[in-house]
């Protein structure tokens, strides 16, 4: 005689009243015993062949060796950026150190021309 009460697995995200901006999770729950069938079906499988978690190690090894050297280009790539930004900003400031020039300065540069201007006029 079968169980009158069916069991399932659902996800966290699913509850409405954890979460106030509604379910995080659309998934909809799954029978217990149908998919603990199946979950011990693939479990046994892989116990009766180790070669099988093995390549899976491997795959997932060469996987995280792969984003980790894209990851280590990436942080080098954004260094190079922030040093020619702030390369780019010290220019500017240079710039306009080298454009404004000091008061005093061109007060004294400035006042030959004035004299010669006075005395034209």
């Amino acid at each position: 005689m079968r169980d009158i009460y069916e069991h399932y697995y659902r996800c966290i995200g699913s509850d409405r009243w954890r979460h106030l901006a509604g379910p995080r999770c659309g998934a909809r729950p799954v029978r217990q015993d149908l998919l603990d069938e199946v979950v011990w079906t693939e479990v046994l499988r892989l116990l009766e062949e180790p070669a099988l978690i093995q390549q899976e190690l491997d795959r997932r090894l060469t996987a995280l060796r792969a984003a980790d050297s894209k990851r280590t280009r990436t942080q080098a790539v954004e260094r190079d950026l922030a040093r020619a930004r702030f390369g780019e900003r010290d220019e500017a400031n240079q710039i306009t150190t080298v454009r404004r020039p000091c008061p005093a300065t061109s007060s004294i540069l400035l006042s030959p021309v004035r004299a010669t201007r006075r005395s034209r006029s």
